[in-house]
């Protein structure tokens, strides 16, 4: 899995991440999510996401949360229609219920090691084609059983572990 600490922002993910409501260290909303276009990555001073976070802002296509994240809420990114791509750092131990309901684009999905609880409904409605990578056999486990309409043929087990570069 990616390092996720240490990504660079473009000028779009600078401005998304100025639209956040923060209170020490913890995402508790979006000041106007009409406004939340395209990719976020979270910084790395963000330790938690509150319940319904990000609940509705539809133009969300990308979001990447950090190894510093260590708390995702329930119904996060609820009806974020256009979502498309979650790559989730691997300080997260537990994906909330209906984490990524009705994000109905979502085709793109990095589940890290330390994930030991996957709630109900967390990938309900997403495509039906959705690709998820997960870090074990134990992860996969626990995202079959949060949704028995994901198959097999959609998950990835990376096997990989230590860094990893590309040229």
């Amino acid at each position: 899995m990616e390092q996720i600490s240490a990504l660079r922002l473009t000028a779009e993910e600078e401005s998304n991440v100025q639209l956040l409501e923060i209170t020490d260290g913890i995402v508790i909303g979006v000041t106007n999510s009409a406004y939340l276009t395209g990719s976020l990555i979270l910084p790395d001073t963000i330790t938690e996401i509150a319940h319904h976070a990000f609940e509705s802002c539809s133009g969300l296509t990308r979001i990447v949360i950090p190894d510093s994240v260590t708390k995702i809420g329930d119904w996060l990114f609820r009806d974020c229609t256009d979502l498309k791509e979650v790559i989730i750092g691997s300080g997260i131990s537990k994906i909330g219920i209906g984490a990524f309901f009705d994000c109905t684009h979502l085709s793109t999905i990095t589940i890290p090691q330390g994930i030991t609880e996957i709630g109900n409904n967390a990938f309900c409605n997403i495509r039906s084609d959705a690709q998820f990578t997960v870090a074990s056999n134990a992860v996969k486990k626990l995202l079959k059983h949060s949704d028995s309409s994901i198959q097999d043929e959609h998950i990835i087990v990376n096997r990989l572990s230590g860094e990893v570069f590309t040229p």
